[in-house]
């Protein structure tokens, strides 16, 4: 079970959805391969990286976007391995 959180619509509104993590997939983008985890709850617009937490409180993902293919939407955020790849080195001693 997962929770992403977000201020979504530009609005002061916290908004938090519930779902869980439906699979895991390599995605190749500009940046090499990315870990994407792959959610059934829909994110608001506006909730672009947000947090999404486990059942611990634990950061495990960002809120990227969703996909469209037809009538089905799905929802995924970056894993949080991937974005501590970006990071390291990013803030100097």
């Amino acid at each position: 079970e997962v929770a992403s959180i977000g201020y979504a619509f530009g609005d002061a509104q916290l908004y938090i959805l519930d779902g869980i993590i439906s699979a895991i997939r390599e995605a190749r983008s500009v940046a090499g391969y990315n870990t994407l985890l792959l959610r059934n709850n829909f994110d608001i617009q506006g909730q672009s990286g947000g947090p999404i937490i486990n059942t611990r409180g634990e950061v495990i993902s960002i809120v990227q976007g969703s996909y469209f293919a037809g009538r089905n939407r799905i929802d995924y955020g970056v894993a949080i391995s991937e974005i501590s790849k970006f990071t390291k080195g990013f803030w100097s001693n």
